[in-house]
């Protein structure tokens, strides 16, 4: 898979890989979900309580409903942050994806790698031909990886879920292939 040409390092430099959530990255998930730095452009906040029971239950959830995974580093086989896709709009062939990275790991440029492989496995996975986010318009650094992974602005009119006071963005499977294919 060629990623570089979107400002993504080749894949024998990515840095990171996703592995299905386990038992053991609880802590480090509901650190996440509570911590009011992460959440400041998603949400508020949730409470210990909210966060261990959202984690039991994306332990529980299947692949394709919603695939939460452990974004780990490979240097440390250390767990920095948590990605996936929310359930699949398969009449509308489309899904939104995501990621949140711990503090320690940001400003790393783990990100664009995380969100390209979190698109690259949705695609691959699900019988989906788009894959989309959202984001508040006060946070610019997803702004900047959605151009670096070229993702589109809004228009898309498939899409139809995102919140309106959210920007969203929106890549096709033919333009991903395109751009991120083996040459």
């Amino acid at each position: 898979m060629k990623l570089a040409g979107h400002g993504i390092p080749s894949r024998e430099r990515i840095r990171i890989e996703l592995r299905p959530l386990c038992a053991a990255d609880e802590a480090m998930y509901c650190g996440l979900y509570t911590d009011a730095e992460t959440m400041a452009y998603i949400c508020p906040p949730l409470s210990s309580q909210q966060a261990a029971c959202n984690f039991h239950a994306a332990l529980q959830a299947s692949v394709a409903d919603a695939g939460m995974f452990a974004i780990v580093e490979k240097a440390t086989g250390s767990a920095i942050g948590v990605g996936g896709w929310q359930r699949p709009d398969l009449q509308r062939c489309h899904v939104e994806i995501g990621a949140m990275l711990l503090a320690s790991a940001r400003n790393q440029r783990y990100s664009i790698e995380a969100v390209a492989a979190i698109a690259t496995l949705a695609l691959a996975t699900l019988p989906i031909d788009t894959v989309w986010v959202q984001y508040h318009p006060a946070n610019v650094a997803a702004g900047r990886l959605c151009d670096r992974l070229g993702m589109r602005m809004s228009g898309n009119g498939a899409i139809k879920t995102a919140a309106p006071a959210l920007i969203m963005r929106w890549v096709e499977r033919s333009t991903w292939q395109c751009a991120n294919s083996s040459s």
